[in-house]
């Protein structure tokens, strides 16, 4: 499978780890990639963190807007599931809305955070091989 260059480059030029089997589960096959609105926020951050300045961190932000990924916004559902997973474990706010995004939406959630395991959402965590 071939993936965005930009998506590559945007990687590649930022030394965000990835490999193989990440990008597959997310762009193979095509137009059912989704993600939650927190994860847009975490990549921003990502970015920021990596000593981007504003400029670049939304021009970058912009270019990795275009990609075949549909952003869920949240909802009922979502705010139902996000109080439930918050009442049961402390996760930060940003990751207990992406998993609940991913539970509320019956999606897998792909990670390589241990702390993931634990919730009741179907996942596939990339960091145990």
């Amino acid at each position: 499978m071939t993936f965005p260059e930009d998506f590559l480059a945007l990687l590649n030029n930022h030394r965000i780890e990835y490999d193989e089997r990440y990008l597959s589960l997310i762009f193979d096959p095509p137009g059912e990639a989704a993600v939650s609105i927190a994860s847009w926020v975490e990549i921003q951050g990502r970015l920021k963190a990596l000593g981007l300045g504003a400029e670049q961190v939304e021009l970058q932000m912009a270019d990795a807007r275009r990609l075949p990924i549909v952003t869920l916004w949240p909802d009922e559902r979502i705010l139902q599931v996000t109080l439930r997973i918050k009442t049961a474990g402390s996760f930060p706010f940003a990751d207990t809305l992406i998993a609940a995004t991913a539970q509320a939406h019956e999606l897998a959630l792909i990670h390589k955070d241990p702390h993931f395991d634990s919730l009741p959402v179907q996942q596939i965590n990339l960091a145990k091989g």
